[in-house]
């Protein structure tokens, strides 16, 4: 039997198809390959958003597609505006108050203000901040407020953030009733024990002594505010703070004393709010003197500048601060009846002759 070799041409045939066929497979590999990088660096690119604020711009970098219950960090970034009556001191940035969360985020760390130094050479404050949520689809963290000087003056502003779609960990195509394994409703028997009627009347009746103690409240304490307030001013005086150059704890203690005193006596929670609440606060309360305010926000905005901008007042500033503390606590301190007083008129209210 005679075995039939192939022709020189048809080995050549042969091999020029292979070749094509490896060529095209290859090409529409790398083309493929192609289409669809851009999409997957976009997914790794972070989201952006930018605020203007008075003197200053921020602009929050954020990852683009964070995992539910997984870190989220993000950075803050604020440089100065060309604006020259609105100067912006990078120094002077700070968060007045840290938040637990921001909308349906946890606020997991927020870090101090750092500075950095661009290679533009431009000085940048940063704030690292790291977020977490378990809520999945498409979030926008709630604003930050921040505060800064600029133009000389200590401003307020919030901080917008980019929105990001959060994946959920078991994807977004789950049909619940897939997985569900009880079909319809399943009576439960109740046993109602009798310590659930106790603890109902237990509750009653304090709620009954909390109403009572707010329409009868022993003004014994209020009586008592000045006597402390004199007591602590004496025991800050004879600290001598200013005299050494310590402006910071002076103010510190000095604030402390006025906002101790107003909580004892107009039973506004100053002790626990921000110089904006508490002053909205006081301008809300009925009896606190409107008169008071000017003087009150000059003292706790100077307070933070020292605290928070490492302001150096003069010691003849720190001397008349405590004085005005001192007189303010004089001229509003609470008067049993039949003693005269120059304390002055609360809102609402007109003496009568």
């Amino acid at each position: 039997m005679m075995r039939h070799t192939p022709s020189r041409a048809t080995s050549r045939r042969i091999a020029q198809t292979t070749a094509h066929i490896v060529s095209m497979t290859t090409l529409s590999v790398s083309a493929f390959a192609f289409a669809f990088a851009p999409s997957a660096r976009a997914e790794e690119a972070p989201a952006f958003r930018e605020t203007l604020l008075d003197g200053c711009a921020a602009t929050v970098r954020a990852p683009d597609f964070p995992e539910v219950g997984e870190p989220i960090p993000c950075e803050i970034r604020f440089t100065a505006r060309d604006e020259p009556t609105a100067q912006f001191d990078p120094k002077s940035l700070f968060v007045p108050t840290r938040p637990e969360t921001l909308g349906v985020f946890d606020v997991l760390s927020l870090g101090a203000p750092r500075l950095e130094v661009g290679a533009d050479g431009v000085t940048y404050t940063i704030i690292d901040i790291v977020l977490s949520t378990l809520d999945a689809g498409t979030q926008t963290p709630e604003p930050l407020t921040v505060a800064y000087i600029a133009g000389g003056t200590l401003r307020e502003g919030r901080v917008e953030f980019p929105s990001f779609p959060v994946k959920s960990l078991i994807g977004e195509e789950l049909d619940p009733t897939k997985y569900r394994d009880i079909l319809g409703e399943i009576p439960i028997a109740q046993r109602v024990a009798w310590w659930g009627y106790a603890g109902a009347v237990a509750i009653l009746a304090v709620g009954a002594w909390l109403i009572w103690r707010l329409f009868h409240h022993d003004r014994r304490d209020a009586l008592a505010a000045d006597a402390w307030a004199r007591a602590e001013l004496d025991r800050l005086a004879r600290a001598n703070h200013p005299e050494r150059g310590d402006f910071g704890p002076f103010y510190d203690a000095l604030t402390a004393i006025v906002r101790g005193y107003v909580r004892r006596r107009f039973e506004i929670p100053a002790d626990r709010q921000t110089t904006r609440e508490f002053l909205a606060a006081a301008l809300a309360h009925p009896e606190f003197p409107a008169s008071e305010t000017d003087q009150l926000r000059t003292l706790l905005q100077l307070a933070d500048l020292v605290k928070f901008a490492q302001a150096r007042p003069e010691a003849t500033s720190c001397a008349a601060h405590f004085t005005e503390a001192r007189a303010f606590v004089d001229r509003t301190r609470p008067i049993s009846s039949g003693q005269a007083t120059n304390t002055p008129t609360p809102r609402g209210k007109e003496t009568s002759t």
